[in-house]
Order: C-alpha cells, then structure tokens, then sequence
C-alpha cells in the first residue's frame, strides 16, 4: 500500500524544471540542487514508509526543497572583496614627511 503512494512522489528531473528552482540552480549548481532534492524525497519517502503519512502535495514538496537549498545556499563560502590592503597599494595611506621632523 505505500509502495502505491510513492508513486505520487515527482521525478527529480521534473522538479529541476521548476521555475522555483531556477534561483538555487544559479547560485548553488545543478548537480547541488538535484543532491538536494533527492534527500528530501527521501525523507518523504521514509515519511510515507515507516509513519504512514501520505505524500504531500507537490507545493509542499517544493517548498521543502526551497527551505532546504536556502539552508544549504547559507552554509557556503561566498564570494567576497578582500580590501584590507588597498589603502597600501593605493598610496593613500602614506604622506610625505615634512623636513623638520
């Protein structure tokens, strides 16, 4: 009987064409998104298996796989400007000394 019910359960390669999804896909990478879809389908899998619980909707499946790549999109190393040293090589730091001292 829940074999039945995981059939309900999207392809992963359908929820890749997601429009919601194509915000993650740009900033983490498809291959990311998609490792990201499967352990939520996952967990819904295992939902559906060993409670019993019936298989969501599919905007309820989006939504946890958006709330997940948010999580996932906050862990990573981003990008950022390192500008301790532009002051140095910018020669706006140093001055020239006045003579007396």
């Amino acid at each position: 009987m829940n074999a039945t019910k995981l059939s309900g359960l999207p392809q992963i390669e359908v929820l890749l064409g997601e429009s919601s999804l194509s915000r993650y896909i740009a900033v983490m990478s498809r291959p990311l998104v998609a490792d990201t879809i499967r352990v939520v389908l996952e967990s819904i899998r295992g939902e559906v298996m060993e409670k019993g619980k019936n298989v969501p909707d599919r905007e309820s499946i989006l939504s946890r796989i958006c709330l997940e790549c948010e999580h996932i999109s906050k862990d990573r190393i981003q990008r950022v400007i390192n500008a301790t040293g532009v002051i140095i090589h910018t020669n706006m730091g140093r001055s020239p000394l006045n003579c007396q001292i």
